[in-house]
């Protein structure tokens, strides 16, 4: 897995990389800046004005990522803290990660232009002096100007308050890279967590699916009434042709999730009950119904507030299977692979699919942007 902290001078992105090696197991800095530099060395500097113009750094920043990680072994995580600011090279680089099936989790390190200014007058790291200063501060109006498709590409988190400690539990609280944990599933579910401890149950794409949603959602737009929200069909069984487990994924985006007295009183009455509680990671909140038709094991509802970064992800990984046959097949392939074995809970055969769902995830999101 690759942690890809963006942002310009000042947002505190190596400090935050330190602090994010400090509390990761197994991860490293790759400072990708060094593969600028080497080139500097061997090509015309003065044919560009950054290296990252030259197509040979973001071809050799991939590569060089692929064999670290595959030195490492394990399942290493590399912690990128590097500045860009063309949406061309970024899309480049997340292509190029996606096709050796690298994971990557992009964040976007921002503070309020005062606070970026004090921090750059302030560094006093002797490479950070002179003509530097000058030059920092111009690059300000390039980051402003690039804020749109940033906004959109990364995960933003604010920098300007929370200690660098905070920034850094922030960042890994978006990052689960080798699943969670025994402890960690335990914590985020209400009750004991029910354990498989088999194969999880695989069927072959049911049509009556999106008619389960429909009924499913029409009365789930009754109980929740005023309180503003949307309803999406998601995970597997929202995809034409995709074999699956019978459990129908709702996504609710609600004003809040984390305020549960806004919407799960009014769902009881319809069987569904509050199983997982995430307030770390998006304020996720899942409610279970069970069998809500005649070969449908349940209904899985994923709460997520307005704004969440996390909505995108879902659904662009969504619609990219929809329409894209090569990316359907890789993906039940994947699954069908995996239905093979045992399993102590659900949750542990998701994590499993995790790099598959990143790598077709880029490809999503790369498509979305063009």
């Amino acid at each position: 897995m690759i942690i890809w902290l963006n942002g310009t001078f000042g947002a505190g992105k190596t400090t935050t990389a330190h602090e994010v090696v400090e509390r990761l197991p197994g991860a490293r800095i790759f400072d990708s800046e060094m593969v600028g530099y080497l080139l500097r060395t061997v090509l015309d500097p003065t044919t560009v004005t950054d290296f990252q113009q030259w197509r040979a750094w973001r071809a050799l920043t991939v590569d060089t990522a692929r064999r670290l990680l595959d030195e490492i072994g394990g399942g290493g995580t590399l912690v990128i803290p590097q500045t860009v600011l063309v949406e061309e090279y970024w899309n480049e680089l997340r292509n190029g990660f996606a096709e050796f099936g690298i994971p990557v989790r992009a964040f976007l390190l921002h503070a309020d232009r005062e606070t970026l200014v004090e921090r750059v007058h302030t560094d006093t790291k002797a490479e950070s002096q002179g003509d530097t200063v000058a030059w920092r501060l111009r690059h300000l109006d390039v980051y402003e100007g690039a804020s749109g498709w940033l906004r959109e590409a990364f995960t933003e988190i604010d920098t300007a308050g929370p200690t660098p400690g905070e920034v850094a539990e922030r960042v890994l609280s978006f990052v689960r890279p080798t699943g969670m944990s025994d402890a960690a599933i335990e914590a985020a579910t209400v009750g004991a967590p029910r354990q498989l401890n088999g194969r999880v149950r695989f069927v072959e794409y049911d049509p009556r699916w999106p008619d389960v949603f429909a009924a499913e959602a029409t009365a789930l737009h009754g109980a929740l009434g005023a309180l503003p929200h949307r309803l999406e069909h998601t995970g597997s069984t929202s995809v034409p042709g995709l074999a699956a487990k019978p459990v129908i994924d709702m996504l609710l985006v609600v004003p809040d999730s984390g305020d549960e007295d806004s919407y799960a009183p009014a769902l009881e009455p319809l069987g569904y009950r509050v199983v997982i509680r995430e307030p770390d990671w998006h304020e996720h909140r899942v409610l279970r119904k069970d069998a809500p038709a005649e070969d449908v094991d349940g209904v899985n509802l994923h709460v997520l507030s307005a704004g969440s970064p996390e909505i995108q992800r879902i659904l662009a990984f969504r619609d990219r299977l929809r329409t894209h046959d090569a990316e359907r097949d890789l993906y039940a392939a994947t699954k069908r692979g995996l239905a093979e074995r045992d399993w102590k809970y659900v949750q542990n055969y998701a994590d499993a699919k995790s790099e598959v769902v990143e790598a077709i995830l880029a490809r999503a999101l790369d498509g979305r942007r063009h």
